[in-house]
């Protein structure tokens, strides 16, 4: 189970991959590396609806060379939440 009542991992990664009308700001940036520090895994944010989608954080830190920057360090910190 992952933690969403009655909605199985795969349902959540389908809804982590939805296009949606959210713009990538740096603010909405931040907030997913601070889920991400607090150990929440990237599909869960991406899988609520007033976030960007997974395929959006991923072009994000792609091009952004401080945003990817960003992202690994809070991976770093996640790692030692878990």
């Amino acid at each position: 189970m992952s933690g969403y009542s009655g909605v199985d991992s795969k349902e959540i990664a389908r809804q982590a991959a939805l296009k949606r009308d959210v713009e990538m700001t740096p603010a909405l940036f931040e907030i997913v590396c601070d889920r991400l520090v607090q150990g929440e895994p990237l599909v869960r944010i991406c899988a609520d609806p007033n976030m960007p989608s997974r395929p959006q954080v991923m072009r994000h830190i792609h091009k952004d060379e401080k945003a990817r920057e960003f992202y690994y360090i809070a991976k770093e910190m996640q790692a030692e939440t878990l």
